[in-house]
């Protein structure tokens, strides 16, 4: 923060700054005073905390600049009411003085090399000082450097001196502002200039090879001027090219562009285009074009319950519909959509009455006794499934018997729905309905042949509902678990 005063009797100005990041930093404070015709009379360094105290030279409004990195402050201080005859009436001259780097100059009582404002004070003849503020500033030397050729033979002239071998020449010359202007010559003597050339052209066109035209691959040799005036042999191997035809395929996935030159391309054909070759030639590029459809694929599966589907970045463990996109071998898009089922252990009850004497197979089980009986099996789709079978045994003499069960896995046992005499339903009208009463099996003949289809199509497993019709007094109907077991 800087703080200042001022004494008219002396006409002296003293001002201090602490603070600031100057003093955090532990640096010191840079200061530049003007007087009212906004002249720099004074600059200089000071401590934080020390004093600076300044004579006026002149009356009038003072200008102080203290600098604290970041934070400058500028103020101004009224010395007008001085009274000193002196510095109401001051001798005050400005100059500027120019000098030579290296060179020297008397001010404030010494030698002065660098460039600044200096101070010197004379005796007037009133008796007052006479204050001459010197501006001083320092001209840089001069440099030039320069390359020149000349012919073997020829001579070159820098600074009043006559040059005719090849090296580097250094000559110095006082410049306008009376410093050295020194002056670096590069030269180079050149003997007669041998060259060759490589050029190419297109096939139809001509080159210009010093004023001869020319539309022929070959050698061509000629003396020409070089730039520095000297004898230049210029050897042409001339190249004409020919018109380039090229083709090639490219396969894209649907939905996408392919771009051909100019042409923005999105279904499959031949497309032609001009192009530039390297060597700046008329090419003919056919593009074969070749669009990849899009695929899509459905999928049904089933799995059992507590196991995982895997479909790309899917884990499914639910039934539903589930889409996912591939990339194909060409990096098109698939579409892959899965229809999951998602199997639990089957658990069925079934009943199935035999005669006496006869035998129920139940998986590995071969049964002779009425009772319930129970048989883990293995469904076509891989999951458990758990048969309970409540069977009795009858006396079956003069009766018909019809099972409630159907396993066609082809092992020899209850491949087929079994009527235990169909004879005594001939002429009786056999219907079989799924659970929703569409009807997939119908016969006025039934001979033991239901293998679970429907005009050769397997049915799912599950429950079926017979009606046997033989007239109004006699109907039998029930229920076919329909259960294609594995072992």
């Amino acid at each position: 923060v800087p703080v200042s005063s001022y004494d008219n009797t002396l006409c002296q100005i003293t001002f201090t700054a602490t603070g600031g990041m100057n003093t955090f930093n532990g640096s010191d404070f840079s200061y530049t005073i003007e007087d009212g015709a906004m002249n720099l009379v004074s600059t200089g360094v000071f401590s934080g905390g020390s004093n600076v105290v300044y004579d006026i030279t002149s009356v009038g409004i003072y200008t102080i600049s203290v600098n604290d990195g970041a934070c400058p402050y500028t103020y101004t201080v009224d010395a007008t009411g001085c009274t000193n005859p002196c510095i109401l009436a001051p001798i005050n001259m400005f100059v500027n003085e120019t000098i030579c780097n290296g060179d020297s100059i008397y001010l404030q009582g010494a030698y002065q090399t660098a460039g600044g404002l200096y101070t010197d004070i004379f005796v007037a003849s009133n008796g007052c000082d006479s204050t001459v503020y010197t501006t001083l500033s320092i001209n840089e030397p001069s440099y030039f450097e320069q390359t020149v050729t000349i012919c073997q033979g020829g001579t070159f002239a820098a600074g009043g001196n006559i040059y005719n071998t090849a090296g580097v020449y250094w000559d110095t010359l006082v410049a306008a502002n009376g410093c050295d202007s020194i002056i670096t010559t590069n030269l180079f003597v050149e003997s007669t200039l041998y060259a060759t050339v490589f050029e190419s052209i297109c096939f139809g066109t001509t080159y210009t090879f010093n004023g001869n035209v020319i539309g022929t691959s070959g050698t061509y040799v000629d003396t020409l001027v070089a730039v520095a005036g000297c004898d230049s042999v210029v050897t042409l191997n001339l190249t004409v090219e020919p018109q380039v035809n090229t083709s090639f395929s490219v396969t894209i996935c649907e939905g996408t562009s392919y771009t051909h030159g100019s042409q923005t391309l999105s279904a499959s054909g031949t497309y032609p285009e001009m192009f530039t070759s390297i060597e700046g030639c008329d090419s003919i590029s056919t593009l074969y074009l070749f669009v990849t459809p899009e695929i899509e694929k459905n999928i049904g599966a089933t799995i059992c319950q507590g196991q995982t589907y895997t479909l790309g970045t899917q884990n499914l463990t639910t039934s539903g519909e589930y889409t996912e996109m591939f990339t194909t071998a060409t990096g098109c898009d698939s579409l892959v959509r899965v229809f999951l089922t998602v199997s639990g252990q089957l658990d069925t009850l079934i009943s199935a009455n035999i005669c006496d004497g006869e035998s129920y197979v139940l998986g590995t089980q071969t049964l002779t006794v009425s009772g319930q009986y129970s048989e883990m099996f293995t469904t076509a789709s891989g999951c458990d499934s758990l048969v309970t079978l409540n069977l009795e045994v009858l006396d079956c003499v003069g009766l018909i018997e019809i099972s409630n069960i159907c396993t066609p896995n082809n092992d020899g046992k209850n491949d087929t729905w079994l009527i235990s005499d169909p004879t005594l339903i001939s002429n009786c009208t056999v219907q079989i309905s799924n659970r929703w009463g569409q009807l997939v099996y119908e016969t006025k003949n039934y001979q033991n042949e239901w293998d679970g289809t429907d005009s050769g199509r397997q049915l799912p497993d599950g429950t079926y509902f017979y009606v046997i019709t033989c007239d109004d007094e006699r109907m039998y109907q029930g229920s076919i678990s329909l259960m294609r077991l594995t072992k």
